[in-house]
């Protein structure tokens, strides 16, 4: 059965005469789902399977479905501080706010959430107020949250009323939006004013009469005390989705190689190089970045998958990395585990399927019928054996699918030479060593945006920002701004 855990009933009111009517305001964060997420020893847990960008056409979808004058802002990159950060500058508070992709179900005390890398940054549940800072009237979490989630949230004040969701479940794949529709829908065609948990019963009941129980769904109230309820004007009217350009993810990605809420700096003529062949000419859809180390291979990738994803160029982002000490979400060391890869994220249940064939034509029809970009890291990391069959495969992709592959070494080194003869049809993209002047340009401005004072023992006369910079080897990509 469903959960309902309240303390006091919180209501939603309709406007009164001396409230003038306005759009519910809403924002919904995506986080990338993330597999295999878990320190070892302990076993991996499987996050939500589903794209961001379908997670938040389904969540639209819903908001729609419920008749509710609401305006709709969708962050594409949910991670530690953009939710924050757009919460921060938007001229309105956000009266209701739906976060996806992430969950606590492995950790009762921690919220992992996307750093814009593909892997992990847990949140400890304590300081949830700084990842929504100002209290919303509705907080929806849809993905693997544990109870613990909502009650700490109450408790803590972020939010009067949480909704957990766990659409990890069978059900709550199938039906979690559409309750959650229900649940919208009855507070604005009620006859009566109607609280959100005698909405969130009714809708339980509908669902368990129709043999449909809610196990998914659980709802906790927080004491008017810690959260005292506010009205929020539910007028019945049309969703309005505005589309944001996804620069606050960009900002608040924190990056070990440069200083953190930085964007990445140089490289652009590269960058918008491969920009102009894969996405406005159309003349290829392969890429190889290849460079010394330190040269940003993996910066241009992240930052070229980011720039599809916020333009809506794609709607599937798959981040890989064939590095085993690589702190990224997925891995990739054969082709049997770049099948189990596709087939967790896109439904596909291939894990069962022993015969290549079969599991290759399942593949390749399901990516026809999408727009997805595969980013595979460190290509050097495989082993020679395994090389020729996952680039057979990647060569058999169809053109709609982007696929940016990383190596180490010039483009005369053996493992480039190799990896282009195996990929003929993919465009080769050597990046230079960077001269003196440009990275001491880089430096210096990443220094002058980040406002970010050296550490001790550098703060000296000895130890000047040039001091430093010839110590890094006249290389930005070797330094690290911190603490330590």
């Amino acid at each position: 059965m469903f959960s309902s855990i309240s303390t006091e009933p919180e209501k939603l009111k309709k406007p009164t005469n001396g409230t003038e009517p306005r759009k519910i305001q809403v924002v919904i964060a995506c986080g990338r789902p993330l597999l295999h997420v878990r320190s070892s020893p302990l076993p991996p847990i499987s996050m939500p399977t589903m794209s961001l960008h379908l997670e938040r056409h389904k969540v639209q979808s819903a908001l729609s479905a419920s008749g509710i004058e609401m305006e709709v802002q969708h962050l594409p990159e949910f991670t530690r501080n953009s939710l924050a950060m757009h919460i921060e500058e938007a001229e309105d508070d956000p009266d209701i706010v739906v976060m996806c992709g992430s969950g606590t179900s492995w950790d009762d005390g921690k919220l992992l959430v996307e750093d814009g890398f593909a892997s992990a940054d847990l949140v400890n549940l304590g300081d949830l107020h700084l990842v929504v800072p100002k209290r919303p009237r509705l907080l929806v979490a849809i993905g693997n949250f544990s109870h613990n989630f909502g009650k700490l949230a109450t408790e803590e004040g972020v939010a009067p009323v949480v909704i957990i969701l766990n659409d990890t479940e069978a059900a709550g794949s199938a039906d979690s939006y559409e309750f959650l529709s229900l649940v919208l829908k009855g507070l604005v065609r009620s006859n009566e004013k109607m609280t959100i948990q005698q909405s969130f019963d009714q809708v339980a009941q509908r669902f368990q009469e129709e043999k449909r129980p809610a196990t998914y769904a659980a709802i906790f109230v927080a004491l008017r005390a810690v959260a005292p309820p506010r009205p929020l004007p539910v007028i019945q009217g049309t969703c309005r989705v505005l589309d944001m350009s996804g620069m606050a993810a960009l900002r608040s990605r924190q990056n070990p190689r440069v200083f953190r809420q930085l964007g990445f700096d140089g490289r652009s003529q590269e960058m918008w190089a491969i920009i102009d062949g894969m996405e406005r000419s159309c003349a290829y859809n392969k890429v190889i970045i290849c460079g010394s180390t330190g040269s940003g291979r993996t910066e241009i990738a992240a930052q070229l998958v980011l720039w599809m994803i916020d333009r809506a160029k794609v709607t599937c982002a798959i981040c890989a990395s064939c590095d085993k000490q690589a702190d990224v979400a997925h891995s990739v060391r054969d082709v049997n585990s770049l099948y189990d890869m596709f087939g967790a994220l896109l439904t596909l249940g291939m894990a069962a399927r022993k015969q290549d064939d079969l599991r290759k034509s399942v593949l390749l029809r399901t990516l026809r019928s999408i727009r997805a970009v595969l980013w595979i890291d460190d290509w050097q990391c495989l082993a020679d054996k395994d090389k020729v069959p996952i680039a057979k495969l990647l060569s058999e992709f169809p053109s709609n699918v982007r696929i940016i592959i990383t190596c180490r070494g010039e483009k005369d080194h053996l493992q480039v030479q190799n990896l282009q003869s195996m990929v003929p049809d993919a465009k080769l993209f050597p990046l230079p060593d960077l001269n003196a002047a440009l990275s001491q340009k880089m430096f210096f401005t990443h220094m002058e945006r980040s406002s970010a004072e050296l550490p001790s023992p550098l703060h000296t006369a000895h130890y000047t920002c040039r001091t430093v910079f010839n110590l890094c080897a006249a290389s930005p990509f070797r330094i690290m701004f911190g603490d330590d």
